[in-house]
């Protein structure tokens, strides 16, 4: 998010900025009080969840911090693509979007294959070089070849 935030200073659409943070404070306030332990209203026999939609939807209630996590992570998440997207209306920037949703997607896949994956050290390092190899590939200079 802060990295695409120049947009809305160099054009002087500041209010943009204000905007986004209101956005981004709405949606860590709802996450946390639906991921935090103990926010639940005592209805009889049943606990009935606060925010009971995104909780179903993430099934995640008893993740305590680790659920703050996960709600800051979806936030800037979500502030950095509304960042992008009306960026993108006032202060174009030619981004390579394809590079980075393929760093994205790979991540993730890594991130997820290591959690339902017994932990393995010498399997997580290979991962890691797996994915130093990638970024290499992907990023290494081109090199003029003399003739």
């Amino acid at each position: 998010y802060y990295n695409l935030s120049i947009w809305y200073k160099l054009t002087e659409k500041t209010k943009y900025g204000a905007y986004l943070s209101i956005f981004g404070a709405v949606i860590t306030l709802s996450l946390n009080l639906t991921l935090i332990p103990g926010i639940h209203l005592n209805f009889g026999s049943y606990y009935i969840p606060i925010l009971g939609d995104v909780q179903l939807l993430l099934n995640i209630p008893e993740l305590g911090f680790v659920g703050c996590a996960w709600a800051t992570l979806i936030c800037y998440f979500s502030m950095t693509v509304a960042s992008y997207y009306i960026g993108k209306k006032h202060f174009p920037i030619p981004y390579q979007v394809k590079r980075i949703g393929l760093y994205l997607f790979n991540m993730l896949g890594i991130y997820f294959f290591i959690y339902f994956v017994p932990e393995n050290i010498l399997f997580n390092s290979l991962l890691l070089l797996g994915f130093i190899i990638f970024v290499y590939l992907l990023e290494k200079p081109k090199t003029i070849q003399k003739s």
